[in-house]
C-alpha cells in the first residue's frame, strides 16, 4: 500500500510515524476568503476502489475543525444507493 511505503520510507529518514489512523482523501481547495482559483496541475492516472465520497468543509486555524457536509455511498458495482 502506498500510505505504508511513504510511512515507512519517511521513518527511515527521521521522521516518526504517524499515530493517527490513514484516511485516504483528497483536498481539492483550500482558500482563507472565496476568490478565483486556477489549478494547472497534471496528476498521474491511477486506480483505486471507492466506496464512499465525503464532503467536508474545513475551518482553518490554529487546530484545524472538519465537518462532514454530506456522503454519497456507492454499492459494490460502483451505482451510487438511493
Amino acid at each position: 500500500m502506498l500510505a505504508v511505503a511513504v510511512a515507512e520510507a519517511l521513518e527511515a529518514i527521521g521522521f516518526p510515524r504517524e499515530e493517527r489512523t490513514f484516511h485516504p482523501h483528497i483536498t481539492v481547495a483550500r482558500l482563507r476568503a472565496p476568490e478565483r482559483v486556477s489549478i494547472g496541475v497534471d496528476v498521474p492516472a491511477m486506480r483505486f476502489s471507492v466506496d464512499r465520497v465525503t464532503l467536508y468543509e474545513s475551518r482553518l486555524g490554529r487546530v484545524p475543525q472538519y465537518e462532514a457536509l454530506a456522503t454519497f455511498p456507492f454499492r459494490r458495482d460502483g451505482v451510487r444507493h438511493a
